[in-house]
């Protein structure tokens, strides 16, 4: 997990190690990891593999991947996604197809966030 602090336009990173009793402890709260782009999936794989076997309810904004792919990512690492909640802003900006169901809401692109 990374921490950055907003200072004049510019975020300074701070590397910390994942730590889910952290966030545990929160009542309500929002995490954001920024990682390496070599590092990017698998971080994303196991930030999302701890939460899921901790029980921990998410929604999972891709911006950058549709969400049949996400979806197919996570389940070859046999991730159980019923707790979670995808926002997909790539499908329908990249012109694929969208089908709707309830694990996905697809909005036009990151801006419509």
């Amino acid at each position: 997990m990374a921490k950055g602090n907003v200072a004049k336009g510019k975020v300074s990173k701070v590397k910390a190690k994942f730590n889910l009793s952290q966030l545990k402890q929160m009542k309500d709260y929002v995490a954001l990891a920024v990682v390496d782009a070599e590092k990017y999936q698998a971080t994303n794989v196991n930030i999302i593999k701890e939460l899921i076997a901790s029980s921990t309810p998410g929604v999972y904004v891709t911006l950058n991947r549709p969400y049949e792919s996400a979806k197919r990512m996570f389940a070859k690492q046999k991730i159980d996604l019923r707790n979670v909640i995808f926002i997909d802003a790539v499908t329908k900006t990249v012109g694929g197809k969208v089908t709707k169901t309830n694990e996905c809401l697809f909005i036009g692109s990151p801006e419509n966030l």
